[in-house]
């Protein structure tokens, strides 16, 4: 007889527990059956409920320890088992002799993860009885045409997987058939009572052994979690039901006596308000709760850390009420995200806590290493294959000598095959200094390389690949760092590294008994091995009593916690992914086709997952902590969990805390380390109040803390704001004497930055690839180079676009040839698009041609230096404290022009992006280079006169798709995207010396065609063009002073949308800026026009 018996949560551990209250009276043998996780908090949990001194009469078993029991009590075939690595390479075995053959996978058997996921939906089939030839024969009932074509792969495959196995092996399906078989002759379920309690649904192979338990047990007792389909919340626990009613027509088609009933709704221990939740939260209705929330706390917390601080804390303060340790449960809704911090802040205020979790073997650094070292061999040393290995902890390098040899690489652009010749770029000194570390660090794969070409069969090649792991000394090194984490008092991690060790020598095993005649493929080995390692994981070691217990939703079965939090509360932690083999409308017609089930829809599976959040939600007993994160440790924004809006409006009393200002340090100290933590910034920033100056003196009194407070004191007495340095120490940091225009526009942008560039100078390890700083750097130099070519030729300007190319030609020539030893000729690729910087100095060529035939005005001098070399004298500013500063620069092109007995001046600042006059970044400092510049023309050329100061585009630009235009049109369409755009003299006679073009052909339209100045445009006055000139060299002034009074406040200046120079600053890791309070140092620019900044000139008498 079975009974299936279904309740809401938290109704149905009595009745289990009943059950086998009656077993044990009636003299009966009782299994209880339990998820494996769950096992030994079920005999605990019995232990305590039936006040039992043992469980002599009860066995508490998983699914995988009962078919243990069977076949120790009826013995065991005798095929060796394959188990799920074994599976996996047996699986892409089948499928390299098949995938000529397929017609829908082919070109996807090589992706990663498909041998897994095909796998799994053998599994699947294989767990309904339906072998590769019943499901050849099935395809006829699938309407479906691609569903029939994804079907044959699959039946292709099983079938080549069903010959490997062969009468030799067996899989997990083929043991589980076995042990039903063998099931009734072990005598374990004669006049036993079964119990089974705690799993989210009836999967087939449960659902089998449950069919011979009901044929020979004295009874059975069958536990799920779900209500009526007809109850307001039906809907979610239909994947449930579907799995109950699998089981009963089952059991009528075997005519086995059976029932299912459903529990009448009880009131459970809890506050109103979690009852509230319980009963409406996955319902359509979702009434409001009239009273208070007390039981419920909600925090937005403004990073995972703030999270995890939060929750040790309030357990701390939940122990501290008299809550006992293990009747606290701590969920979370990302492992990998909040496990460690967790851990971290719970050992940080002395909470003692276990965290259930299972760690994956291919993350180990021993796997890592042994996997890229195979990649390396199988796919021609890719860059991220090597790099992978020598940062996997394992290979022969230290951590320091592997630092070393990658960041030469990455400069060097070391990749495929040169990683097997010495090294030839690079400095002298790079070379002698990694050539020994790559002959190092290659030498094992290089053996082993060499092994696996000779191997002639499956030992050999495993063989080849153990002499590599001997010669990388790898078995000592999991050794050592097993004993230092055991020394670490970390037994859990170190139970993990050892199980690590031995998953990998038993998955080489497993490939030897399936493999033992045939060589694995070169070309597989990584591919194979890493498919039968994924998936695989290593558990902790079991729980202590006397512990918060720690896991991810879903993942244990808290029994009636008296307090509940739920942390990492964010949008996606329910979802799954999606099936990598069939969408779920395919799944389900197969089902419907095949007449069996093949596991759960994605649909399901995110119902199964809403259902574990809603237990959860409805596990505690006294009080419920729910937090979110608004962003995560690398700032990126995060959206909360729908159901959190929905619980708001459930809860109207609910008060939000938190948010972007939330600290946690605000609070009283409750515990001596986080405590500790926090008196630093206090006493640094004096706020620390009464309570925390007690906290301070009990630290100081204590022998276990006073040591490290009195650390913490000096420091928080001799350590300053990162806001500023000493002025000593900004002299000795900074080059206080002279600065060049782009230090100080680079510090106008962000005095942090700044500080990173000219003070800590820290080594930007560059990729070698061709980036925009190399292309402006070539475009400046093959400008420069032509600029000279063209002052000794006496054609120029009147040449024509064949010669004006030929020139630019010749001027880029030598700049070509060094291309081999740079990124610029490194492969086919980057010379192909080499041949684009190439039309672009053309273009420019040809601009600048163009505008000198149009212009009176000639190049006098390009990359002209002032203030350094034999260039143009410094400019130099009278400082406050008497001294003088030398502004120094680099001008990419200075224009004279006589005209009338005056020399006038304009200089030119080449840019490959878009580059236009802002008078907002004038005014901020940020565009100090042409005004600048111009003033140290003048100032070397004393009474010439200023004709403006403009950006040049360097580009060829691409002109939009549209309506067929003729040559001519794209021409003009191509100069008018690359026109001098600038600040002009408000002289239309000296506008039209630089160009006489009707409308200007190569510079900004400025004038109407009366010599009237446009609207809005960048043109004025001789004395406001030197009043904006004295403007930026105030503002170099100002930004000078605050540079040697040291200040470096982490302070951008934005515009009104918040862009600025953290957008593309590449030290963001360096200043760590929280991007939720950005507001509160941003710098916000003021919007103006040109004619403003005079007028601010003219105010300050400038």
């Amino acid at each position: 007889m079975l009974e299936l018996l279904c309740a809401r949560t938290r109704r149905l551990w009595v009745p289990a527990r009943e059950h086998v209250r009656h077993a044990m009276v009636g003299n009966r043998p009782c299994i209880m059956l339990v998820p494996e996780q769950y096992t030994l908090q079920a005999e605990r949990d019995l232990i305590n409920d039936l006040k039992l001194p043992g469980l002599l009469s009860v066995a508490v078993l998983s699914p995988t320890r009962l078919a243990q029991r069977v076949f120790e009590k009826a013995g065991a075939g005798e095929s060796v088992l394959l188990d799920a690595r074994g599976k996996r390479v047996a699986v892409a075995r089948a499928l390299l002799t098949r995938q000529s053959d397929l017609s829908y996978y082919k070109r996807a058997a090589d992706k990663p993860g498909f041998v897994s996921a095909l796998s799994d939906l053998i599994s699947s089939l294989k767990e309904e009885n339906l072998n590769a030839e019943a499901l050849s024969a099935s395809l006829e009932d699938i309407p479906d045409l691609l569903m029939r074509l994804k079907l044959s792969d699959v039946a292709q495959v099983m079938a080549a997987y069903e010959e490997a196995l062969g009468g030799n092996f067996t899989d997990a399906q083929g043991m589980r058939r076995d042990m039903l078989v063998r099931l009734p002759q072990s005598g374990i379920l004669q006049d036993a009572d079964v119990i089974v309690y705690g799993f989210d649904i009836l999967t087939p192979p449960l659902r089998d052994t449950l069919l011979v338990a009901a044929k020979h047990a004295h009874s059975v007792l069958v536990t799920l979690v779900a209500d009526k389909e007809q109850a307001e919340d039906g809907r979610v626990f239909s994947p449930v039901l579907k799995s109950a009613q699998w089981l009963m027509a089952a059991l009528r088609e075997q005519d086995i006596p059976a029932r299912m009933r459903f529990l009448e709704e009880t009131k459970v221990e809890a506050p109103e308000e979690i009852r509230h939740l319980e009963k409406h939260l996955m319902g359509f209705r979702r009434p409001a709760f009239a009273g208070a929330a007390n039981a419920v706390r909600l925090l937005a917390a403004p990073t995972p850390f703030a999270e995890a601080d939060f929750a040790a804390r309030q357990v701390l303060l939940e122990m501290d009420r008299g809550i006992a340790a293990q009747d606290i449960v701590v969920l979370m809704g990302n492992e990998r995200a909040y496990g460690s911090l967790l851990l971290s802040r719970m050992a940080a205020y002395a909470v003692p806590a276990y965290l259930f979790s299972k760690f994956p073997v291919k993350t180990h650094g021993v796997v890592r290493c042994l996997l890229a070292a195979l990649q390396c061999v199988s796919s021609g040393f890719r860059q991220e294959d090597v790099s992978e290995y020598l940062s996997s902890g394992f290979s022969p390098l230290t951590s320091e000598e592997s630092w070393r040899l990658r960041n030469y690489a990455v400069r060097s652009g070391i990749k495929g095959r040169t990683w097997l010749k010495p090294f030839t770029r690079g400095s002298d000194l790079e070379k002698a200094d990694a050539e020994p570390l790559r002959q190092k660090a290659l030498a094992p794969i290089e053996r082993m390389h060499a092994a696996l070409l000779k191997a002639g069969d499956a030992a050999q090649s495993l063989s080849a690949v153990i002499d590599f792991l001997g010669d990388t000394d790898a078995y000592a090194r999991i050794t050592h760092l097993e004993q230092s984490l055991l020394d670490k008092d970390m037994p859990s991690q170190a139970a993990q590294t050892r199980q690590v060790w031995r998953k990998l020598i038993e998955t080489f095993e497993q490939m030897y008994l399936l493999l033992r005649d045939e060589r694995i493929p070169l070309k597989r080995f990584a591919q194979w091995l890493d498919a039968a390692l994924e998936n695989t994981e290593v558990s902790s070691l079991p729980p202590q009593s006397g512990c918060v217990q720690v896991g991810e939703i879903g993942r244990i079965l808290p029994h009636e916690p008296k307090v509940v939090l739920l942390l990492g509360l964010n949008e996606g932690i329910l979802l799954t992914g999606e099936d990598a083999l069939m969408t779920d409308a395919e799944r389900e017609a197969a089902q419907r086709g095949l007449r069996l089930q093949l596991g759960l829809t994605t649909r399901e599976k995110e119902n199964v997952r809403l259902l574990d959040f809603w237990k959860a939600i409805s596990a505690t007993a006294q009080r419920l902590y729910l937090t979110y994160a608004l962003a995560d440790e690398e700032g990126a924004v995060l959206r909360e969990l729908s159901e959190l809006k929905t619980i708001r409006a459930m809860l109207p009393g609910l008060v939000e805390e938190g948010g972007a200002l939330y600290d946690a340090s605000s609070e009283s100290p409750v515990a001596p380390s986080p405590a500790l933590d926090a008196l630093a910034d206090r006493l640094r920033e004096g706020t620390a109040s009464a309570s925390w100056l007690d906290a301070l003196t009990w630290l100081k009194q204590d022998c276990a803390w006073a040591e490290r407070t009195g650390a913490v004191l000096r420091a928080a007495g001799g350590e300053r704001t990162r806001d500023s340095l000493e002025e000593a120490t900004a002299h000795q940091v900074f080059d206080t004497r002279s600065v060049s225009v782009s230090r100080l526009e680079t510090y106008a942008a962000c005095p942090f930055k700044y500080f990173v560039e000219a003070g800590l100078r820290p080594e930007i390890v560059k990729e070698w690839a061709v980036e925009k700083v190399d292309t402006g750097t070539f475009y400046h130099a093959a400008l420069e180079s032509f600029s000279r070519k063209a002052q000794g030729d006496s054609k120029w300007p009147e040449v024509d676009r064949a010669g004006c190319d030929a020139m630019m030609d010749e001027a880029t020539a030598p700049l070509i040839a060094q291309w081999r030893d740079k990124p610029f000729g490194d492969t086919a690729r980057a010379r192909a698009a080499s041949r684009g910087y190439l039309s672009v100095c053309r273009r420019a060529a040809w601009t600048l041609t163009r505008g000198m035939q149009l212009s009176s005005f000639r190049t006098e001098k390009t990359e002209l230096r002032f203030g350094s070399g034999d260039g143009l004298p410094p400019l130099e500013i009278d400082l406050e404290d008497g001294t003088k500063l030398m502004v120094t620069g680099t001008i990419d092109r200075v224009d004279t022009c006589r005209a009338d007995g005056d020399a006038y001046f304009r200089i030119i600042d080449y840019k490959s992006g878009n580059a236009k006059v802002s008078a907002s970044d004038i005014s901020a400092g940020l565009q100090l280079q042409l005004l600048i510049y111009l003033r140290a023309v003048l100032h070397a050329f004393p009474g010439s006169r200023p004709a403006g100061a403009f950006y040049q585009k360097v580009d060829d630009p691409m002109l939009k798709a549209g309506e067929d235009i003729t040559m001519e049109e794209a021409e003009r369409q191509i100069e008018s995207q690359l026109r001098m755009s600038g600040i002009a003299l408000k002289d239309i006679n000296v506008f039209r010396l630089m160009d006489s073009g009707e409308p200007p052909q190569t510079m900004t339209q400025m004038f109407n065609k009366d010599g009237e100045a446009r609207k809005n445009a960048a043109v004025v006055t001789q004395e406001e063009l030197y009043a904006l000139m004295d403007f930026a060299l105030d503002k170099a002034r100002d930004i000078a002073a605050e540079i040697r009074r040291g200040r470096i406040p982490v302070s951008p200046a934005v515009d009104k949308n918040g862009r600025g120079p953290c957008d593309y600053c590449e030290f963001d890791g360096i200043c760590r800026r929280d991007p939720i309070l950005r507001r509160t140092t941003d710098r916000l620019k003021t919007p103006m026009k040109l004619l403003d900044v005079v007028a601010q000139c003219k105010n300050k008498g400038i």
